[in-house]
């Protein structure tokens, strides 16, 4: 989107996100409701988080502006970094979300993303440092 577009609706251009950090723990970035832009690649490159969740169900405007990444936006985090261990807990997880549990897994085999882990309900995943 563009600076125009957020000066006119007023949302906000900040990505949101927070970084937990503890003993023993791999650091994890939750990069939350966001689109992969600048602002989520500088903390990735400023943190260096082993994991990273995200939220791409693809939710969109009425007109196709995305709110959140899409399985686009998550290949192109896993290229520029191909260490992470990246999460999608937030499929199908909204009403205007675009992406499935199971388009994103489809796309996850077609293009070898291996590290990326999309969790059933109530399924529990355990990193290790």
């Amino acid at each position: 989107m563009t600076s125009a577009f957020y000066a006119k609706t007023g949302f906000s251009a900040a990505a949101c996100g927070v970084i937990f950090k503890a003993p023993e723990e791999p650091l994890f970035y939750l990069a939350g409701d966001t689109i992969y832009d600048a602002g989520v690649k500088e903390c990735i490159e400023r943190t260096a988080p082993a994991v990273v969740a995200v939220n791409a169900g693809g939710a969109e405007f009425p007109r196709g502006h995305l709110l959140i990444m899409n399985e686009y936006d998550v290949w192109a985090l896993m290229q520029d970094f191909p260490d992470a261990e990246v999460i999608d807990p937030h499929v199908e997880g909204v009403s205007h979300a675009t992406v499935t549990r199971a388009r994103l897994q489809d796309f996850a085999r077609e293009h070898a993303l291996s590290r990326l882990h999309i969790p059933g309900d109530g399924e529990t995943l355990t990193f290790k440092r």
